[in-house]
């Protein structure tokens, strides 16, 4: 699997805690991968906001062009 799709499920699974993301920047940083967003998250400090950070790590992603999440299901999908 593609880095950044693993990057992305693993957001949205909630297995990518918002204190290990400035340590995800930063090595998406030494292997080539790199945007504004990144840079920013990789000079975050683990106790910023996790709100914050996660809609940083979605930027992010959306910069390194990391295919999105899957859609949220509405009611009139149901």
């Amino acid at each position: 699997m593609d880095p950044l799709q693993r990057a992305r499920a693993r957001t949205v699974l909630g297995y990518l805690p918002a204190e290990h993301m400035s340590t995800w920047a930063n090595t998406a940083l030494s292997r080539g991968y790199d945007s504004p967003a990144v840079r920013e998250l990789a000079t975050a400090v683990p106790d910023h906001d996790p709100t914050q950070l996660r809609l940083l790590l979605d930027t992010a992603l959306e910069q390194l062009g990391a295919p999105g999440s899957a859609p949220a299901l509405v009611d009139s999908d149901l």
